[in-house]
């Protein structure tokens, strides 16, 4: 763990939770070794993960956009 938390700006229990948090998304794996702790990454997890943002950026993209013609046709006076 140590060497995994040294090149953040973060404590040591800190890094440990958000590994946890990765573990539980299934990002990545965890598995131990006597004291040892070992983190393998899963790269399909964060291609899922990836899609998963991208749709969720489309819906806010949509949605802003919306927003922003409501909010021009107010301003504007267009809004009936």
């Amino acid at each position: 763990m140590r060497d995994l938390a040294e090149p953040f700006a973060i404590s040591r229990p800190a890094i440990s939770k958000h590994l946890r948090v990765l573990s539980d998304a299934g990002i990545v794996e965890h598995r131990r070794e006597g004291r040892e702790h070992w983190y393998t990454l899963k790269p399909a997890a964060l291609v899922e993960a990836g899609s998963w943002l991208a749709d969720v950026a489309g819906t806010w993209r949509s949605a802003l956009e919306g927003l922003k013609q409501l909010t021009e046709e107010e301003r504007d006076g267009n809004h009936q």
